[in-house]
C-alpha cells in the first residue's frame, strides 16, 4: 500500500470519526414522538380540536387502567391529551403540557444502556400490556428520564411494539387532503421548556440530545419535528407550544366561527385564556404563521 493512500485512508476514517461525534450517531433519542397534555377534564380540549376543528384522531379517548388519553396528529407530532395523576402526579387545576415522549434510536433496553454511559439518571424498562385472547401483548415499553426536565413533568422515551406509522402517515395525509382543516394546520414548531437556569438547563439538555443540532443558545432541532426551546423563567416548566398554521386570518376566522376563545396579539394568536365557551381554559397554545 502507498503512502498516499494510507493517508487517505486515515483521512476518510477520521472524518467519519468526527461526523459520528458531530451528529452525536451514539444519541438514544431520535425525535420526539407525542407530547403530553394534562387536564382536569379529559374531554374538553380533545373534542374541541377533533370534533370542531377537525384535527386527525390517532387513537380516541380511552381508559388505560391508571390513565385516560385521547391521541390526536398536529402534522408532526401526536399531542396525547389526558388525565395522567393515577401515574404519580397531581391533578392539575388547569391545563397544562405534562410531559414529553421521545422516540428511541434503536431500542428501549438500548437507551438504558446510554444513559448509563452518559449518566443519565432514569427509571427500569416499563413495558405497558394488554390482553388478548388471554394472551399478554406488550404494546409499548417507556423509561423514564429523571433530573434533565421539570420535576413535575414526565420525559420518557416510548418503544413502540406496534407499528405505529400507519395511523400517522394515514392521519397525515388526511391533514394534507383538507389542507390543515379549519385552522390550516402546519405543525408543532417548538416546545417552549422555561427555566431559571438557562446555563445549567441547557448543560442536562444537550447531555441527552446530544444528536439533536443546536441551532442557537438552547435551542435544540432534532431529526425532525418539533424543536425544544430554553427559556428564562421564573420556575422550570413546560411552558407552552407553538403551532404554525398557513394563515392566521384563516385560523381567526375558523376560531370565531366555532365560539371559541382567543387573545389576538397581532403576529400571534394566544388559546387558553378561560373565556367564551371554557373549552381552551388554560390551554398553552401559541399560534402563528409560518413564513
Amino acid at each position: 500500500m502507498s503512502l498516499r493512500l494510507l493517508q487517505l485512508l486515515l483521512l476518510a476514517c477520521f472524518s467519519s470519526n468526527a461526523i459520528a461525534a458531530q451528529t452525536g450517531a451514539d444519541s438514544t433519542i431520535s425525535r420526539i414522538d407525542h407530547i403530553l397534555i394534562e387536564q382536569k377534564t379529559t374531554d374538553d380540549s380533545f373534542q374541541l380540536f377533533a370534533n370542531q376543528l377537525q384535527v386527525p384522531v390517532i387513537w380516541p379517548m380511552v381508559k388505560y387502567g391508571p390513565f385516560s388519553s385521547g391521541g390526536l396528529y398536529f402534522g408532526n407530532v401526536v399531542l396525547e391529551f389526558g388525565q395522567f395523576a393515577a401515574l404519580g402526579g397531581v391533578a392539575p387545576e388547569s391545563t397544562r403540557l405534562a410531559g414529553i415522549a421521545f422516540q428511541p434510536l434503536k431500542s428501549a433496553a438500548a437507551s438504558m444502556m446510554e444513559f448509563d454511559q452518559h449518566q443519565i439518571a432514569h427509571g427500569p424498562a416499563e413495558p405497558f400490556t394488554t390482553y388478548r385472547e388471554g394472551k399478554p401483548q406488550a404494546l409499548w415499553t417507556n423509561v423514564r428520564i429523571s433530573g434533565i426536565g421539570p420535576a413535575d413533568s414526565w420525559l420518557f422515551v416510548c418503544e413502540y411494539h406496534f407499528d405505529s406509522k400507519l395511523r400517522q402517515t394515514a392521519a397525515h395525509d388526511e391533514l394534507q387532503k383538507f389542507k390543515g382543516g379549519p385552522l390550516g394546520l402546519l405543525g408543532v414548531k417548538e416546545v417552549i421548556i422555561e427555566t431559571p437556569d438557562l446555563q445549567a438547563a441547557r448543560a442536562r439538555w444537550k447531555n441527552l440530545l446530544s444528536s439533536a443540532i443546536e441551532q442557537e443558545a438552547g435551542v435544540f432541532a432534532l431529526s425532525s419535528g418539533p424543536i425544544i426551546r430554553l427559556a428564562q423563567g421564573k420556575s422550570e416548566a413546560l411552558r407552552s407550544l407553538t403551532i404554525e398554521v398557513s394563515s392566521l386570518s384563516q385560523a381567526r376566522a375558523a376560531l370565531t366561527a366555532q365560539s371559541i376563545a382567543y387573545d389576538d396579539k397581532g403576529k400571534e394568536i394566544l388559546l387558553g385564556n378561560g373565556n367564551g365557551n371554557g373549552n381552551t381554559r388554560g390551554l398553552p397554545f401559541r399560534l402563528v404563521q409560518r413564513d
